[in-house]
């Protein structure tokens, strides 16, 4: 491992390409060898009682020697011809050849009349250490530059975590602490991202068939126990003491059938399951699939209905008594007029699959009633 430090008056957890504004050796963060020589840097960059870091950090010798270019040593190797190639991408034939065509490249030839030796710091100094050109380092895989006894890291560079060597005005135990916060906070940031790009490429996979569209449709169990509907989610009153709610987005496939897209779960039940199955780990991860599987299921059921993605809009039923209620069929004919108005689609949420028998003419009506606010639905037997 090659072990570097950097002295700082900022707390940070990793470098920020933002902060940049020094370029003696190249468009990169400094850093040095020995930490005596941050120590003194610090002594005369930090005034009065402000705070000062000495962070320690290491580049594993395998990406040392493959991904930094080293002043004083000769022009060759992978990281050399990475650089060639790369030029020669960006349409800068005439230095790839002064590069690749020199006659002393290597160090091979010596004497008094012997070429001078091209090293790994003339071609940096040929290319240029702009932040222009970093991203042709970036594009051949070079980290850094080092010149003596000090290093330039590019913005992409690959280091380990940093830890703190030394402070001013402050304790090591404090600043450590400090620094371990930001460490956890970004790696749960990381973690987050990750995760939920994952989750979200897969539910893509899920629904890449079915169109996107407008609108929403909520049903939901109130806190009696009855069912009902709503036009917007976000303004159910209820949504708080809901037993259990369900909040689906629909689409077409390409032959015309109107499919669930997506399902949002939430409400008390919903909760009790998340907390129930996330006791048994302590994993960001794990707890965050947990969430996605309660909250965002491929599937639910909900006042003898289920749902499930990319099946029928409608739903399918799987609870004759509880489909049956008087307070259901008024939630589903709500929701079927929220859902129309709300979208300009018809779907008839009273007709799902396997309605059997179909509801009479009279509940039917009497649902409708309900629907419109026209009476006061019944308390469902449903099974929650």
């Amino acid at each position: 491992m090659v072990t570097l430090y950097h002295g700082s008056y900022n707390m940070f957890d990793r470098f920020d390409s933002g902060r940049i504004n020094k370029t003696e050796y190249g468009h990169g963060f400094y850093a040095a060898d020995h930490g005596s020589e941050c120590l003194e840097y610090l002594s005369r960059a930090v005034y009065g009682d402000e705070k000062g870091y000495v962070y320690k950090f290491e580049i594993p010798d395998q990406t040392y020697e493959d991904r930094w270019l080293v002043s004083h040593e000769p022009a060759t190797g992978p990281k050399i011809d990475r650089l060639i190639d790369a030029l020669r991408k960006d349409g800068r034939d005439e230095l790839a050849d002064k590069i690749a065509q020199h006659p002393n490249r290597d160090g091979s030839q010596q004497g008094p009349d012997a070429p001078e030796l091209l090293t790994q710091g003339q071609v940096q100094h040929w290319i240029g250490n702009r932040a222009d050109d970093i991203a042709l380092y970036e594009r051949a895989g070079i980290d850094g530059y080092r010149a003596s006894a000090y290093y330039c890291a590019y913005p992409h560079a690959e280091y380990g975590e940093f830890s703190i060597q030394q402070t001013f005005n402050v304790s090591e135990a404090e600043a450590s602490a400090e620094l371990k916060g930001l460490q956890d906070r970004r790696v749960r940031r990381e973690t987050e991202m990750k995760v939920h790009g994952e989750l979200d490429a897969a539910r893509e996979a899920r629904t890449r068939h079915i169109k996107p569209f407008h609108g929403t449709a909520t049903i939901g169990i109130n806190e009696g126990g009855q069912a009902y509907s709503v036009y917007d989610a976000y303004e159910d009153h209820d949504k708080f003491k809901a037993q259990e709610r369900v909040t689906l987005k629909f689409g077409p496939d390409k032959d015309g059938n109107w499919l669930v897209r997506d399902i949002e779960r939430d409400g008390a039940k919903a909760e009790r399951a998340f907390n129930a199955q996330n006791l048994t780990s302590d994993s960001i991860e794990d707890r965050m699939r947990i969430a996605d599987r309660v909250f965002q299921p491929e599937s639910a059921e909900i006042a003898g209905v289920k749902y499930e993605i990319g099946g029928p809009a409608e739903g399918r039923v799987v609870d004759q008594a509880a489909f049956m209620q008087p307070d259901t069929q008024a939630a589903l004919a709500k929701m079927t007029k929220n859902y129309q108005n709300a979208a300009w689609q018809k779907i008839d949420f009273t007709q799902p699959q396997g309605a059997n028998p179909a509801p009479s003419a009279e509940a039917t009506a009497s649902a409708t009633v309900m629907a419109a606010g026209e009476g006061e639905p019944q308390p469902s037997r449903l099974r929650l």
